[in-house]
């Protein structure tokens, strides 16, 4: 049922479309024989070819029918206004068999343009241009070959002109499909009015004298002669302008300004095309001239495009490089400082290890000379650890250790810096302390050791002490006070020693 509502559904806008698009193409036909030159079938450029790939590119396959039956009025139309009498049978069964060939012709374009170079942004990529204009250049072939053959098995057309006629007809599709596709693909990207004065003043200014310099040139009251084709270029830097400063889209409607100038004026006899020998030369020339002048600006505007994207994409993955460069630096720098602080901590206490102690040593004796401040120095050695160790194993040692280090952190001051300077010894550096507030901090030290890891089998520290004294570095600090530390244990251990200067 879902199915059949879909189905009822699409039949009248598959209708509306069809006759929507017979219409188009029958207006854009009766337009381009009103300017053939000379009237009748000799037209340079022929829109409905451009409507007709618009349409199946748009509303897909389903509307053929529109194709057929405006290429068959149109052409009605045009044998009727041509041979002034009434149409036959023989002439509406040409118009049908030419119809026939139009169609095909815009559904095989279609086909190919979306098989080999699809129809997003088409006309955003030079190469892609290039690519849509050898598609349809193959696809114009057919109707051209298809109605040229059918007029002249017909007789309405001599096989003596059989090539120019060809000409002609495979041109001036061409043409239409070259300057009326971009148009009408290219509409939603027609640049926008600009807010800034300079801006508006440029797309108006740039507009107005393509056109006064076009009509100057097909339109003007200069007499031209036959040396005067090269004239025709004079837009041509106007158009290369637009196609730096503006869209794809834009740069075709501009490019349709100049070709409908020119189509008009060579259709009534003026411009540097009409005074050539032949009138088929003289429709070359204009075809040519079209053709390529709208396909140059399209390509320039496409690469142009194509530059400030790429340009856009860059700046885009530079500031994502960018900011991936600085969220790998601040990982880096909070691994490197991780590492650091790994670097410079035990693993078993937790406290700073001896590399850590030096440094800190080092700062403090040096802020201590400066400022003439006093500095202590503990160094703590736990008595009999060898042979703790020894009778109840490496976890119970290190148990031991841990809780020595934890009793260090607990019973120090901030500013107070706890290490282990190496096995069973510690250090506790004491800035801001004389030698009496350091000996008053040791014996607080001991006792609370001895009476905390007594159920650790009687564990106690002997403890060295040395206050910093005038000319002294932080190597003779630390030797006496390790002298000291010898002497506490030499006297029994268990027992604080302070060193003399």
């Amino acid at each position: 049922m879902e199915y059949l509502y879909v189905h009822k559904n699409l039949v009248p806008i598959n209708c509306l479309l069809t006759v929507v698009l017979a219409i188009a193409y029958f207006l854009a036909g009766w337009l381009g024989l009103s300017f053939a030159i000379p009237p009748g079938y000799a037209t340079a450029v022929w829109p409905p070819s451009g409507i007709a790939l618009v349409g199946i590119l748009w509303w897909g396959q389903r509307v053929w029918l529109g194709i057929w039956l405006g290429s068959f009025l149109v052409n009605v139309w045009g044998s009727l206004t041509t041979s002034q009498t009434e149409i036959s049978v023989a002439g509406l069964a040409i118009a049908a068999t030419i119809a026939f060939g139009s169609t095909l012709q815009a559904l095989l374009g279609a086909l190919l343009l979306k098989r080999w170079v699809g129809v997003d942004r088409l006309f955003e990529r030079g190469g892609a241009i290039l690519r849509f204009a050898m598609i349809e250049a193959l696809s114009c072939l057919l109707a051209s070959t298809w109605g040229v053959t059918s007029l002249c098995l017909a007789g309405a057309v001599d096989w003596t002109l059989y090539f120019d006629s060809w000409r002609t007809w495979w041109l001036g599709d061409l043409m239409g499909v070259v300057v009326i596709t971009p148009v009408l693909l290219g509409w939603r990207a027609l640049p926008h009015l600009p807010r800034q004065p300079w801006r508006i003043a440029e797309t108006v200014g740039s507009t107005v004298l393509l056109v006064v310099i076009s009509v100057l040139v097909f339109l003007g009251p200069l007499p031209l002669s036959e040396n005067d084709a090269p004239l025709a270029f004079m837009p041509l830097p106007c158009l290369v302008w637009i196609a730096f400063r503006f869209q794809p889209g834009g740069v075709a409607l501009a490019a349709s300004f100049l070709s409908a100038i020119a189509v008009f004026a060579t259709s009534h006899g003026t411009g540097p095309f009409v005074h050539q020998v032949a009138t088929g030369e003289s429709i070359f020339l204009l075809q040519t001239f079209t053709g390529l002048s709208t396909l140059t600006s399209l390509t320039l505007a496409a690469a142009v495009v194509g530059q400030k994207q790429a340009e856009e994409k860059l700046l885009k993955l530079n500031a994502e490089l960018e900011q991936r460069v600085h969220e790998r630096t601040a990982q880096l720098q909070e691994l490197a400082q991780e590492l650091e602080v790994q670097s410079l901590t035990d693993a078993l206490t937790d406290l700073g290890n001896r590399r850590a102690f030096q440094r800190k040593l080092t700062e403090e004796v040096q802020r201590a000379v400066r400022y003439q401040m006093p500095l202590s120095l503990l160094l703590l050695d736990v008595d009999h650890f060898k042979t703790y160790n020894d009778a109840f194993g490496h976890s119970a040692g290190d148990a031991v250790l841990k809780e020595l280090g934890l009793l260090l952190r607990q019973h120090s001051r901030t500013t107070d810096f706890p290490a282990r300077y190496g096995g069973e010894e510690f250090a506790l550096l004491l800035p801001h302390t004389d030698k009496a507030g350091a000996l008053i901090l040791a014996e607080r030290i001991r006792q609370v050791v001895a009476a905390t890891l007594w159920r650790y089998r009687a564990v106690t520290v002997s403890i060295g002490a040395m206050t910093l004294a005038k000319n002294m570095d932080s190597t003779v600090l630390i030797d006496q006070a390790d002298r000291a530390l010898y002497e506490a244990k030499r006297c029994g251990r268990n027992c604080v020693v302070s060193a003399t200067e």
